[in-house]
């Protein structure tokens, strides 16, 4: 056993017993834990609000091994994702991102550039910037991030580039676009147009603060909301329960 600490961004969180709550976060320097909170539920809690959802907080933890849970034995508050006049969109996302670290990140690995990015991007829905594309540019960052970023500069197959000036085809199962030339060997291939290849190039190269630079037609920002959530909901092997929702609020 040894005592770690680190900052760290509340993900989820179970009630235990009367007095205590099993949670789990995403630290800056230890990836996913889930730990153990003795305690946290009493009104006078050494944790206080530390541990609710969305909170960003410094822990301390002592690690256990792989079978049983960590064990939080100090947590202070450091911020919380609150917008000034928050609406259920803005809730509902910042949800998400808490859903998408939980689902696709694996325990004690450590991802610091994302915690980075997942800090970034909550900040941003603070600040009422587009959701979908802040949503969709932070799965994009992800999805890189875990070595699952599907190939957009050229074909899967054959390595032939792609011409942003023509409508294409994408692989949810081989993670790629499919050219002309090789689409007749694959199945269950999307339809995704030049210009929603082009968008999403350019989310992955460019900082989120310049997303209010970016202006596309609402069809397109759906395009690509669609074909991220087909590619996120394939590679991780299950729904994610807010997809349906951000989806309907990113409908043109």
């Amino acid at each position: 056993m040894s005592l770690q600490k680190s900052l760290a961004l509340v993900l989820r969180s179970v009630n235990y017993s009367e007095s205590s709550t099993v949670t789990t976060l995403f630290t800056q320097e230890h990836g996913k834990i889930t730990g153990l909170a003795k305690g946290s539920r009493r009104l006078k809690s050494s944790f206080e609000a530390a541990l609710d959802l969305l909170t960003l907080c410094r822990v301390v933890f002592i690690r256990k091994s792989s079978e049983q849970l960590d064990l939080l034995t100090e947590a202070k508050f450091v911020n919380r994702f609150h917008p000034e006049k928050p609406t259920s969109s803005q809730y509902y996302s910042a949800l998400y991102i808490a859903e998408l670290l939980n689902t696709l990140t694996d325990p004690y690995e450590p991802m610091e550039r994302l915690f980075d990015e997942s800090l970034i991007t909550l900040r941003q829905l603070q600040q009422h910037s587009s959701i979908p594309l802040t949503l969709s540019r932070f799965e994009l960052i992800a999805l890189r991030e875990l070595g699952l970023l599907p190939r957009f500069d050229a074909c899967v197959d054959c390595d032939k580039p792609f011409d942003t000036d023509r409508k294409t085809t994408f692989s949810i199962r081989n993670a790629g676009l499919v050219c002309p030339d090789c689409r007749n060997q694959y199945q269950r291939l999307m339809h995704v147009s030049g210009g929603a290849i082009q968008a999403i190039r350019w989310l992955l190269t460019n900082p989120p603060t310049s997303l209010n630079r970016l202006h596309l037609n609402p069809s397109l920002t759906h395009e690509i909301r669609l074909l991220l959530t087909r590619y996120l909901r394939y590679t991780s092997g299950q729904s994610f329960k807010l997809h349906r929702y951000l989806n309907r609020i990113s409908k043109p």
